[in-house]
């Protein structure tokens, strides 16, 4: 007869906003409910993720292990990418698992449960790689019932460690709700640390929920093709991430017509933009040709030009996309206007003539046309940073935003109608 190991847990992930509702400010209540699943322990050792005849201190991880491994900060070092500063990940590059390598051969498809606490993006997958996982390796991303959202082949692979590859498009991901970041390795031999999701962990805006709240987490699916992973064995954590993003105009492989325009002079350069829908903005970018030296500084502002926020630049890189991150970040209206910039005292912007002729959008930001917005993109010439509202031929001088998008929930008014005395 087969001895079993009972595990306490419920089939699927529950909806997380089960007894929901918003007065004033979010207050969210959610029921979870258990049910018994059970492995049996006399299974063939290979058909489970982590074999039973592990020595006991490679299976278990307690809760107190090295803070490295749950508490370590996001935008580490990985392999095949640089992680901009304003991404966010489960796990930093310091994090390492209690077993690079489990002694098991078969292809499988490994992944994590997350949720975000903010709109955003998932530009790609993670994962950390032991010297036996030669792959080759593919990285997806999945809705929690089992939906192909996005997939991509790791190249450029290092021998060991974190491996990170970006898929073709951002995916838009909503807030408080819960996806599968996965990846398929035809070589087997995954990294792994037991007991992992015993409780829920979280770094900046990100969530890998508990096992027992949220159907299992990490969850794995054996096969020599990538396939969607929905079982989950002792909490296990197969160090599976992603890389998020805030949302903004234009991703890092937008580049502009003219790198550094011939003008050395100071200047204020800025673009008109509106959200469709509530939403914090977290700090500037622009794209930064090799002659535009700085310094430079990002600001925020109405449309009337009212400064709401402003950052300096630092750890610039020669070329390329820069961006910062204000102190504290700005809540948006929907559909309202506003101005980003940033002020340069070198010159040599960067610029696409004409580019603002036809309303530009990407997901929900806006950028309007220069017909329609008293004139897109903005400067002022002036040795101080100061509100960019002079137009010229629709130019784009390749200024954007990092935008967090607020929960739709978030966005409810409430009309409050008195009741009548007596």
């Amino acid at each position: 007869m087969d001895k079993f190991v009972i595990d306490i847990g419920h089939p699927r992930a529950l909806p997380r906003n089960i007894g929901r509702s918003w007065l004033a400010a979010a207050l969210a209540a959610v029921l979870a409910a258990g049910v018994l699943t059970a492995t049996p322990e006399s299974a063939n050792a290979a058909q489970r993720p982590v074999p039973e005849s592990m020595n006991a201190a490679q299976r278990s991880v307690p809760e107190s292990a090295n803070a490295a491994q749950r508490s370590a900060a996001p935008g580490g070092a990985v392999s095949a990418a640089r992680q901009s500063s304003a991404s966010s990940s489960l796990w930093s590059g310091a994090a390492v698992p209690a077993v690079p390598s489990s002694p098991d051969p078969q292809a499988v498809t490994l992944g994590v449960k997350f949720r975000a606490t903010q709109n955003g993006l998932i530009k790609g997958i993670r994962f950390y790689k032991g010297t036996q996982n030669t792959g080759p390796h593919t990285g997806s991303l999945w809705t929690s019932n089992g939906q192909l959202l996005a997939t991509v082949t790791f190249t450029d692979e290092t021998a060991s460690g974190w491996q990170q590859a970006t898929f073709p498009t951002p995916v838009t991901i909503t807030a408080n709700t819960t996806y599968v970041a996965s990846y398929h390795t035809t070589a087997g031999y995954y990294s792994t640390t037991r007991s992992y999701f015993s409780t829920q962990y979280t770094n900046g805006p990100l969530v890998a929920p508990a096992n027992g709240t949220s159907g299992g987490n990490g969850v794995y699916r054996y096969g020599a093709a990538n396939t969607f992973p929905d079982t989950a064995y002792k909490a296990t954590n197969y160090w599976v991430d992603v890389v998020f993003t805030p949302q903004s105009l234009w991703d890092d492989a937008a580049v502009p017509a003219v790198p550094s325009s011939p003008d050395p002079q100071a200047v204020t350069l800025g673009v008109k933009f509106r959200a469709t829908q509530n939403g914090l903005i977290k700090g500037i970018r622009f794209y930064k040709g090799t002659q535009n030296t700085g310094p430079h500084t990002g600001s925020l502002w109405t449309s009337n030009g009212q400064l709401l926020a402003t950052v300096t630049f630092t750890d610039e890189t020669a070329s390329g996309w820069q961006q910062a991150t204000f102190p504290t970040p700005v809540t948006i209206t929907a559909n309202t206007t506003y101005v980003a910039s940033y002020h340069t005292t070198a010159g040599y912007y960067s610029t696409t003539r004409s580019y603002f002729s036809t309303q530009y959008t990407n997901g929900p930001l806006v950028a309007p046309a220069n017909g329609t917005s008293g004139g897109n993109g903005v400067y002022r010439y002036g040795a101080a940073n100061t509100f960019p509202d002079t137009a010229y031929k629709a130019t784009n001088y390749w200024v954007d935003v990092l935008f967090n998008g607020l929960p739709r929930s978030s966005n409810v008014t409430f009309t409050v109608t008195p009741v009548p005395a007596g």
